[in-house]
């Protein structure tokens, strides 16, 4: 990742509070492309053999190409010295980052029905951007999981059955963000709502596992109070994941080359 990233958001959001109607920021100095092998494409080639003509040996050439970046992504400003919270909006689907992050910057600034818009530079330079790219995606339960994150005192259940509890509290207060789809009770059939929190946000609370599952079905909608949370728990569908992590101040911003 790259703090140009962040100095994006910035470019994005002072040009909607400073500039003219429609105006548009500087272009981003980062690289919009990852390069990979391209593997459908490769070219088989004989070579003979210093030895003998022969016998051959085969050597796989496979093209490098250049693709743009995706990523599910959250923007996230804050203010830069306590790290307040100021707006929040991100996609868990894969988006292409150059333009992508500039829309999102602007509508965690502008349209997080939570708070009023941010609509002058005085706060502007107030804040800092944090931008997290999602990823190691992994549905509860894992298959074959050399590690468990299961830990008694989170979970506060007295039931010994651990079968249905790694489906929901498989995933580490430190490590992981958790994305949780809520189903109405006894047969998962009947979808209530979808939440997630990313990492660090329930540890930053002061949330325990269960308190953070609690917080989620609220967040998704669900009327908590209608359902065992147990059996809730036992019909929703989990998926952990990491994310990568890049943040700058308006004093970087403004310190940048």
């Amino acid at each position: 990742m790259s703090q140009e990233m962040c100095f994006e958001c910035f470019d994005v959001l002072f040009a909607h509070i400073a500039g003219p109607p429609g105006a548009v920021p500087p272009p981003p100095r980062y690289a919009d492309h990852t390069w990979y092998v391209a593997r459908p494409d490769a070219i088989s080639v004989h070579r003979p053999s210093r030895h003998t003509h022969a016998h051959t040996h085969t050597y796989t050439i496979r093209p490098r190409c250049r693709a743009s970046f995706h990523s599910p992504f959250f923007v996230t400003w804050e203010t830069s010295r306590e790290s307040i919270l100021r707006g929040c909006i991100g996609t868990l689907s894969p988006r292409r980052l150059r333009g992508g992050l500039a829309e999102y910057a602007l509508l965690a600034g502008t349209r997080d029905s939570r708070f009023p818009p941010v609509t002058d530079i005085a706060e502007l330079e107030r804040l800092a951007v944090k931008i997290s790219l999602l990823h190691s995606y992994e549905t509860l339960p894992v298959r074959d999981a050399a590690t468990t994150f299961i830990n008694n005192d989170d979970v506060d259940d007295d039931d010994d059955d651990d079968a249905w509890k790694t489906r929901v509290y498989d995933w580490d207060l430190d490590t992981h963000g958790l994305s949780v789809e809520f189903f109405e009770p006894p047969f998962s059939n009947r979808f209530l709502g979808s939440a997630t929190y990313l990492p660090g946000v329930a540890k930053a609370q002061g949330w325990t596992k269960r308190q953070t599952l609690a917080s989620l079905a609220a967040k998704a909608g669900v009327d908590v109070s209608r359902f065992e949370t147990r059996r809730l728990l036992m019909c929703a569908r989990a998926t952990r994941y990491k994310s990568s992590v890049a943040r700058a101040t308006h004093e970087e911003y403004r310190a940048r080359p």
